[in-house]
């Protein structure tokens, strides 16, 4: 994104979402982070997020940013690791010439989306000249090079505060369920460690 871009944010109190909005505040992005539980906006509001948004459901998620934004149709790029049914509304935030990046499906699989649809002539929900796109990392750290390269700035950037390591949490190997239930409730936000 560009300085004054408008960036929307899916599960941005998560680990790749907070190293996520991070990047982009740097960029001099204005940054919309949307969480599904209220621990996590209280995570977005202190890493300064400047639209820190409780979605509970899908549906809400077009109007709760608008209503943050001041009007409709006014996200430049929209970073979603939630797929499923917040793929649709997410599209519906963008401005003409938007962009979709999906990356993760932790909510399931979008609906299936006509490309003519992009255009904006089919759908008036939608902005005009919209693209898509699915990320995996695997496609764009192909080669042991990019590999060292992308390795390298996460570490530059952790160790000049750009990026914050995760909280970790500790928890004996007896305890593991206990510790699939912490993560899975997301009440940590963090990395669970089993020690032996």
């Amino acid at each position: 994104p560009r300085r004054g871009d408008v960036v929307l944010i899916h599960a941005a109190a998560s680990g790749v979402g907070r190293h996520l909005a991070r990047l982009c505040k740097v960029s001099g992005a204005i940054v919309v982070g949307t969480s599904r539980r209220a621990g996590g906006v209280d995570t977005l509001r202190a890493d300064g997020i400047d639209h820190p948004l409780l979605v509970t459901d899908a549906p809400m998620l077009t109007r709760a940013v608008s209503a943050v934004l001041g009007g409709a149709h006014r996200v430049a790029v929209v970073l979603d690791s939630l797929g499923g049914p917040y793929a649709l509304p997410g599209l519906r935030t963008l401005r003409p010439r938007g962009r979709y990046v999906n990356y993760g499906l932790a909510a399931g699989v979008p609906p299936p989306i006509v490309p003519a649809a992009l255009s904006g002539f089919f759908d008036d929900g939608l902005a005009g000249s919209l693209s898509m796109a699915w990320a995996s990392l695997g496609d764009h750290l192909n080669s042991p090079t990019r590999r060292q390269a992308a390795a390298d700035s996460v570490f530059a950037g952790l160790a000049d505060g750009l990026l914050a390591p995760p909280p970790v949490r500790t928890f004996p190997l007896g305890e593991a369920a206990a510790a699939h239930e912490w993560l899975e409730t997301g009440a940590g936000g963090g990395k669970a460690v089993l020690l032996p």
